[in-house]
């Protein structure tokens, strides 16, 4: 895939740290921010973790168990 080149400014101890991480992961500076902005977005619009939730809400709320049929059938018709 293509890439776009942008460009951040950072202030001098982020710039120290991630000159640090790519010293000692083996990668370059590029990399790790790319991962970082990756994993960032993936956590900040979990799109898919949302409509998961909400598929999951729904089907629960449909079921019933065991104990709330049982109290269900007991309860008096008349309010």
């Amino acid at each position: 895939m293509a890439s776009r080149g942008t460009s951040v400014r950072l202030s001098p101890r982020l710039s120290e740290r991630l000159e640090a991480a790519s010293q000692h992961f083996g990668k370059d500076r590029d990399w790790i921010v790319t991962r970082a902005i990756e994993e960032y977005l993936e956590n900040a619009y979990p799109e898919a973790l949302v409509d998961e939730a909400k598929r999951q809400s729904l089907i629960a709320a449909a079921s019933r168990t065991k104990d709330e049929l049982y109290w269900e059938n007991l309860r008096d018709p008349k309010g």
